[in-house]
């Protein structure tokens, strides 16, 4: 079983959207940086701005109902999928 108590892929909103938009467009200056720079210094230069302009974001909580509705309605493909993989995945209906 994998370590879960490690965020591995934790929410994160942009503090700046502007350039979160320069990160992920393609641009003139991302053209040129294509050609001279080798890919792997580009995914290492993309990722650490990346977490430059991230902060921590917490989603809001969920209506109670609106969880209750979801469980009540994937109760049954959750039941399959635990059939199908062999797994008890009866922790999802609650």
């Amino acid at each position: 079983m994998p370590d879960v108590r490690r965020r591995y892929n934790p929410m994160a909103a942009a503090r700046s959207e502007r350039f979160a938009g320069l990160l992920s467009k393609d641009s003139a200056a991302k053209r040129v940086l294509k050609r001279i720079a080798p890919q792997r210094s580009l995914d290492r230069m993309h990722s650490g701005l990346d977490r430059f302009n991230s902060t921590s974001f917490a989603p809001p909580a969920m209506d109670g109902a609106t969880g209750l509705r979801l469980i009540e309605e994937f109760k049954e493909p959750n039941a399959q999928l635990g059939t199908l993989i062999g797994r008890d995945l009866s922790a999802c209906d609650r």
